[in-house]
């Protein structure tokens, strides 16, 4: 568990410390934390040989994810912003690869999953395969939470 000036937060709650702020300094601190990192991201850019796909946050390493993840648990505020940029990333794609999965006439692989679980699924595969980026990590729990589903529907 960590805290900013006594709010706290959990692992499962990765946005905690920032519900307590008033909006405009929880943006500005979202804004700064944003700009960092992608200051970060733009000094790591691939060299003319590589290419990714993915932009972002999906596109660091898993060790980034637990580098972030235990930093942030610590306390500290920087990764805590990363963290929250690193979730928000991958929610967002979750939720961007299931619209299209709907459009197509699939059934919707994420009712009924909350951020932790999507979070934890990632964090399960990061600790396995460390130097695999978040998107694979992401697609890894999106298919063990799809498995899980259907299981459940079985039963």
């Amino acid at each position: 568990m960590s805290s900013i000036r006594g709010l706290k937060s959990t692992p499962s709650d990765p946005l905690g410390p920032l519900k307590g702020l008033p909006k405009v300094k929880a943006i500005l601190i979202s804004v700064v934390g944003g700009l960092a990192y992608l200051t970060n991201a733009a000094t790591q850019a691939p060299g003319p040989e590589q290419h990714f796909p993915i932009n972002g946050a999906g596109s660091d390493t898993c060790t980034v994810w637990n580098t972030k993840a235990k930093d942030a648990a610590r306390g500290n505020q920087s990764d805590q912003v990363t963290r929250m940029v690193q979730t928000s990333w991958a929610q967002g794609y979750l939720t961007a690869l299931n619209s299209v999965a709907m459009v197509n006439g699939r059934a919707d692989s994420l009712s009924g999953v909350r951020l932790p679980q999507i979070i934890r699924g990632i964090d399960e595969h990061c600790a396995a395969h460390p130097a695999d980026q978040i998107v694979t990590a992401v697609l890894a729990a999106q298919e063990k939470l799809e498995n899980m589903a259907a299981i459940r529907g079985k039963h």
